[in-house]
C-alpha cells in the first residue's frame, strides 16, 4: 500500500511542480487533465521500463558519431493496444510525464483522433477537414501560428470520387510535409490516441522529413494486420492481481488504516469480478465509497459487472463502461453494420459460456455457423445481410475478422483431430455482459418483426435493469439454433450416427445446447448413449470428461422447476422421472469408470479413474443418492491403495473425509430439561397445517432443520455461506416435508 501511495503523490504533483522547471519540455493541457483526473496510476513497470528503453536506445552511438548528421534519440513508432477500459490513454500520459521523456524532447504533444470520428459521424478514418483542425491543434503545442493551416480544398463539380480522394490526399500530403517542417529541429514527443484506422499513423509520422528527433507514440483498440517494418508493438494486459487490489483499495479510500484479512478477501472477489480492468475497478470503488454497503452481501459481489455498467468515471471523461464498449463497435461506421455485427458478438456471448468456464475457447466454424443461422432463420435479420455486403463482410469469417481486428475476441490455432482449426474466445467478461445487453435489446427490437431504420442501444439502461425474460426467451432460441445444426447434420441421434459423426464441439456442447434450449429429453437420451458416453471420455479424458457429465447433470437438477413446468408443462411426476434419468445416466458413467478399469490402465490412467469416482460421488450427494454415492468413494479408495498411494495421501485422505461425511451418527436420548435437548422455537403452532413454518430452533441459536435434499443441491450456497444445520437421518435417508409434522412430535416429546 505504501508503496502505491508514494507513486500517487509523484503522479498528482508531477504536472504541476515539475511544468516549472525550465529544463522540462511543457505537457498540454490534455496531458495535464488527464493526470490530474487520475488521482492513483498503477507503475506498471513490466511495460514502463522496456518502451522507455526502446524510445532512448542507442545512446552510445549517437556519442561516437555525434559528428555525423544523426539525431538522439532516433525517430520511432510505437503502438499500444488494448480493449477499453485498460489504461491505455493513462498509461500514454504517464510515459510522457516521465522525467526521461521530459528531460530528452523539447515539446510533448497529444491528439486524440476518437473524439474526432465521434464528433464528426460516419467515418472511421481521417479526413482532410479534420487532418486540418489537427494540424492547428499541434501548432498550438509547439507554439506556432495555427494561421498557417486552413482549407484550402476546391473540389468542381465535374470531379470524380476517386478525383476527390486524390486532391484530399494530396492536400493532406502538402499539410504533413508543411508541419514537418515547422518541427524540424525540435525534439517531439507525439502521443496520437485512439487510432481506428491503422492507415492514420503514417500521416502523422512527421519524423520522415525531420533532421530532429521525433517519437510517435499510438494507443488503439484494432490489431494492425500490417504493422511497418522497424515499429514497436506492445498488448497492455490487465493489471496482476496484487496490483488490482491496491488500485481499489487507494480509489476506495478502504486502504487506511491497515486493511483486515476480511478487507483483502473482499477486494480479492470485486477485482476478479471486475476482470482486473483499471476503469471497471475504479467505478466500483466509486460505487464502494459513496455506499459502504454494496459489498455486504454475496448477491454484490455476483452483480458487479452489471452494476457498474452505467456509472461514470471522471478519470475516463465521464464515460461509462457501455459507452465505452459502444464505442468499440464505431469503427464500423454503416449504422446498419454495426448492428448487425453487435448482435452476431451479442450471439456469441449469450451461447457459449458455461457457469465453470465463463470464456471458453470455441471452435471458429461452430461460432460462425451459429451466425449464419441467425440471419438464415430470424426474418428480421434478414434485411441487414445486404447492408454487411455493401460494407464488404461478404461470409461470417469476415465477422469474424473484424471482431478479432477491434480487440474484442481472441483468437488461436489448435489441433484437432489431426487438423489444425481455429478458436475464438470473447476478451474479457465485461465484453459477455456487453454482449447480453444488445441481444436483449435485440429480442426488444424484432418485436415488430420489420428493421428499423436506424438501430440503436439505449444507453441510459444498465446492464442490471436488463430484462431477464428477453434474455431467457432469446437464449432458449439462439441455443435451438444449434440444436438444429446438428439435428440437421446428423439427421437424428442415433447409435451409429454419433459412432461415426461427433466432432469436439458435439462432445463437449451438445447436452448443454439441449438443456438450455429446455429440450431436456432429448439431452437425457443424448447422455444416456453409451457411445456419446465413449466417445467423450476418450476425447476430454477420464477426468475431464467425467466433470463435463457431471455439469450437465448439475445444469438440470439446479434448473428452476417453475420455470420447467410454465415452458415445457413439465408435472410433478415429470420431474421425478427426470430425477430418475439423472440418477441412470451417473450410474452408467460408475460403470463405465468400472470396466475400463479392469483393464490395463497405467498408473496415471487408473489415478484419473480414482478421482473422477470421487468427482461422481460428491455430484451423487447432490442429489441424494447417498448409497451410491458412497460406493463410489470405496471404489475410488480401493484404485488409490491398489496402486500403492501411502495413506496419508491427499486422494486417500479425500475419500475418507468424504466417507466420514456419509456415516450415520449415533442418536442420543437425552432427559426433557436437559440443556443438550433440541428443542423448535414454533413448535406450539404446529397444529396439522404446517406449511412455511421456519423449523429454527431455540435450543441452538442460529440453526435450524433444513431440507437435506434442497440444500446440498446448492454447493455454491453452502460454500460461500456455510450456514450451520442441523438433520435427522434414518435408516441412511433424510426425512423430507411430509414427515414435518412427524418429526415436530418426536421433539415436542
Amino acid at each position: 500500500i505504501l508503496y502505491f501511495v508514494v507513486c500517487k503523490s509523484v503522479t498528482t504533483s508531477q504536472a504541476t511542480n515539475m511544468a516549472q522547471s525550465p529544463l522540462l519540455a511543457p505537457l498540454p493541457r490534455e496531458i495535464e487533465s488527464i493526470l490530474s483526473l487520475s488521482r492513483f496510476i498503477i507503475p506498471r513497470v513490466e511495460l514502463h521500463v522496456p518502451l522507455l528503453q526502446f524510445i532512448l536506445r542507442d545512446r552510445n552511438i549517437h556519442d561516437d558519431f555525434n559528428s555525423v548528421r544523426f539525431s538522439w534519440p532516433l525517430n520511432s513508432v510505437l503502438t499500444i493496444r488494448g480493449m477499453a477500459g485498460i489504461g491505455k490513454t493513462t498509461f500514454a500520459a504517464a510515459i510522457a510525464n516521465s522525467m526521461e521523456i521530459r528531460h530528452t524532447y523539447n515539446r510533448i504533444c497529444f491528439v486524440n483522433l476518437g473524439d474526432q470520428f465521434i464528433a464528426n459521424g460516419g467515418v472511421n478514418n481521417i479526413t482532410y477537414s479534420m487532418y486540418v483542425a489537427c494540424m492547428r491543434d499541434l501548432c498550438r503545442q509547439i507554439g506556432k501560428q495555427a494561421d498557417l493551416f486552413y482549407e484550402e480544398l476546391v473540389y468542381l463539380p465535374s470531379d470524380t470520387t476517386l478525383t476527390k480522394a486524390a486532391k484530399s490526399l494530396q492536400a493532406i500530403e502538402k499539410a504533413k510535409l508543411q508541419m514537418s517542417r515547422l518541427m524540424n529541429d525540435i525534439k517531439i514527443f507525439l502521443v496520437l490516441d485512439d487510432v481506428w484506422c491503422h492507415e492514420d499513423v503514417e500521416i502523422f509520422n512527421f519524423g520522415e522529413e525531420m533532421n530532429s528527433s521525433f517519437t510517435l507514440f499510438v494507443t488503439t483498440r484494432t490489431l494492425d494486420m500490417f504493422p511497418s517494418a522497424g515499429a514497436c508493438w506492445i498488448d497492455v494486459p490487465l493489471l496482476k492481481p496484487q496490483d488490482a487490489v491496491s488500485l481499489f483499495f487507494l480509489e476506495s479510500g478502504r486502504g487506511h488504516p491497515i486493511p483486515r484479512d476480511e478487507d483483502f478477501f473482499v477486494a480479492e472477489k470485486v477485482v476478479m469480478k471486475c476482470g482486473y480492468l483499471p476503469l471497471a475497478i475504479r467505478i466500483a470503488a466509486k460505487v464502494a465509497k459513496a455506499y459502504p454497503d454494496f459489498l455486504s452481501s454475496e448477491d454484490d459481489l455476483e452483480d458487479i459487472p452489471s452494476t457498474i455498467g452505467n456509472v461514470q468515471d471522471a478519470s475516463a471523461a465521464n464515460q461509462t463502461i457501455v459507452n465505452l464498449l459502444h464505442r468499440s463497435f464505431s469503427i464500423v461506421t454503416d449504422a446498419d453494420a454495426s448492428y448487425a455485427v453487435k448482435i452476431c458478438f451479442g450471439a456469441m456471448a449469450v451461447v457459449f459460456h458455461h457457469s465453470e468456464d465463463i470464456l471458453p475457447w470455441i471452435s471458429q466454424s461452430m461460432v460462425e455457423m451459429l451466425w449464419a443461422q441467425l440471419f438464415l432463420t430470424f426474418e428480421y435479420m434478414t434485411p441487414y445481410l445486404p447492408k454487411l455486403r455493401e460494407y464488404r463482410l461478404n461470409s461470417m469469417n469476415d465477422i469474424t475478422q473484424l471482431l478479432y481486428i477491434m480487440g474484442l475476441i481472441n483468437k488461436r490455432n489448435v489441433i484437432d483431430q489431426g487438423n489444425i482449426t481455429n478458436e475464438l474466445q470473447i476478451h474479457h467478461d465485461l465484453l459477455r455482459e456487453y454482449g447480453k445487453m444488445t441481444i436483449v435489446q435485440f429480442e426488444k427490437d424484432r418485436g415488430g418483426n420489420t428493421m428499423r431504420t436506424h438501430p440503436s442501444f439505449d444507453n441510459t439502461e444498465s446492464l442490471s435493469r436488463r430484462n431477464s425474460s428477453d434474455l431467457e426467451e432469446i437464449t432458449i432460441e439462439l441455443h435451438s439454433l444449434m440444436v438444429d445444426c446438428y439435428q440437421n447434420k446428423l439427421g437424428g441421434f442415433t447409435e451409429s450416427e454419433i459412432g461415426r459423426c461427433y466432432d469436439s464441439h458435439m462432445l463437449h456442447w451438445l447436452p448443454h445446447h439441449m438443456i438450455k434450449a429446455r429440450n431436456l429429453k432429448e439431452a437425457l437420451q443424448l447422455l444416456m448413449n453409451r457411445s456419446f458416453l465413449r466417445n467423450r471420455i476418450e476425447f476430454l479424458g477420464i477426468l475431464e470428461g467425467t466433470k463435463q457429465y457431471a455439469s450437465d447433470i448439475q445444469t438440470i437438477q439446479k434448473g428452476d422447476q417453475s420455470n420447467y413446468k410454465k415452458r415445457c408443462g413439465t408435472s410433478k411426476d415429470e420431474n421425478l422421472a427426470s430425477k430418475s434419468k439423472l440418477n441412470d445416466v451417473l450410474l452408467l458413467i460408475v460403470k463405465y469408470l468400472t470396466d475400463i478399469n479392469s483393464q490395463s490402465l497405467s498408473k496415471d490412467s487408473q489415478v484419473s479413474v480414482g478421482r473422477a469416482l470421487v468427482f461422481l460421488g460428491v455430484t451423487e450427494q447432490g442429489i441424494t443418492m447417498w448409497e451410491e454415492s458412497l460406493d463410489c468413494f470405496q471404489k475410488a479408495l480401493r484404485i488409490f491403495r491398489g496402486i500403492g498411494l501411502e495413506e496419508n495421501h491427499q486422494y486417500i485422505v479425500c475419500i475418507l473425509n468424504h466417507i466420514n461425511s456419509l456415516s450415520v451418527k449415533p442418536m442420543l436420548l437425552l432427559p426433557e430439561n436437559s440443556q443438550y435437548c433440541i428443542r423448535l422455537k414454533y413448535a406450539s403452532r404446529f397444529d396439522g397445517n404446517n406449511a412455511g413454518l421456519p423449523l429454527e430452533l431455540s435450543s441452538h441459536p442460529d440453526k435450524g432443520i433444513v431440507l437435506m435434499e434442497n440444500f446440498f443441491c446448492d454447493d455454491k450456497f453452502y460454500a460461500q455461506k456455510q450456514h450451520p444445520f442441523c438433520g435427522y437421518r434414518s435408516q441412511g435417508r433424510f426425512f423430507d416435508c411430509c414427515q414435518r409434522s412427524q418429526l415436530s412430535a418426536m421433539y415436542k416429546q
